[in-house]
């Protein structure tokens, strides 16, 4: 048997089985090669949970089973495309020291983190009615005016002549008549109009007035703003009002939700950071 070993021709067989044999396992590994890109259930799984910016797996799972040929081809496509670009973006080195690439990955976390922070989202009627509770000054309807107004510009001869003009316009208007006015530089009529707006037309001094003194069913002033004087004839006037949960429950609603997930981000980024150990340098906080 010895001897038999010791023969060149039976240790070239037993070296070309042992090399057969070794060949044959590389080859049954997988394949790593950077230009091979494999389109599997589960790539293609991660991927459409990224472009649907939701991380429910079994909610993916079922979208993407239910796909029709055309739209799962349209994906793969989407998929191999994407895959390319990165690839080859890596073979640039375009993914080193790059803020932008830094900013890209934080977004894909926070989009990560939101989407469970999401899925886990329920949310019971009482809920709904604490939150509401609780910030309902937020829900606070504005004082609203309704009012119609002459203006007297001061580009016609200054304030003092502007002024003259609306009190004889005044007296024409007691008298039924029909008097001739300026051409405002916002509107002539305003419909049910928060305070901020008013403001911003005609300054804090009108607005005071009407939201305070002003009287409803008659011409009142000369009123001055920056721009002039106005007659005013205010018709309707709402106070600051609180509305029922009811009338405000889709708003409501979408605010809960969105300091829920608010909070549980900011919970998941807590327990992440419990992984970590933060160290302050000198001369930093």
């Amino acid at each position: 048997m010895r001897n038999l070993i010791k023969e060149p021709l039976v240790q070239f067989l037993v070296g070309g089985l042992l090399l057969y044999a070794f060949l044959n396992l590389k080859g049954s590994e997988p394949e790593d090669n950077p230009y091979t890109i494999e389109v599997s259930e589960e790539a293609l799984l991660t991927y459409l949970q990224f472009q649907n910016k939701s991380f429910d797996a079994a909610r993916s799972t079922q979208l993407l089973g239910s796909m029709d040929t055309k739209h799962r081809a349209r994906l793969e496509t989407d998929f191999i495309r994407d895959e390319i670009l990165v690839r080859e973006a890596e073979n640039l080195g375009l993914n080193k020291d790059d803020e932008i690439i830094r900013r890209r990955l934080i977004q894909k976390m926070d989009f990560i983190i939101e989407g469970f922070a999401t899925a886990d989202q329920q949310i019971t009627e009482q809920e709904l009615k604490t939150f509401y509770e609780a910030n309902h000054r937020d829900y606070t309807l504005p004082a609203e005016i309704s009012f119609t107004h002459l203006f007297f510009s001061k580009e016609k001869g200054g304030l003092d002549v502007a002024k003259d003009r609306a009190e004889k316009a005044l007296t024409a208007l007691k008298a039924a008549g029909t008097p001739k006015a300026d051409r405002f530089y916002f509107h002539r009529n305003y419909i049910e109009q928060p305070r901020a707006l008013i403001n911003d037309h005609f300054g804090s001094e009108i607005t005071s007035h009407l939201f305070g003194a002003a009287q409803t069913g008659i011409w009142q002033g000369p009123l001055q703003s920056e721009y002039g004087y106005h007659l005013i004839y205010a018709q309707n006037i709402k106070p600051e009002r609180q509305p029922l949960l009811e009338q405000v429950a889709a708003r409501v609603l979408d605010d809960l939700r969105r300091t829920k997930r608010d909070q549980a981000k900011a919970d998941a980024i807590e327990k992440l950071k419990r992984k970590y150990t933060i160290v302050h340098k000198s001369g930093t906080n």
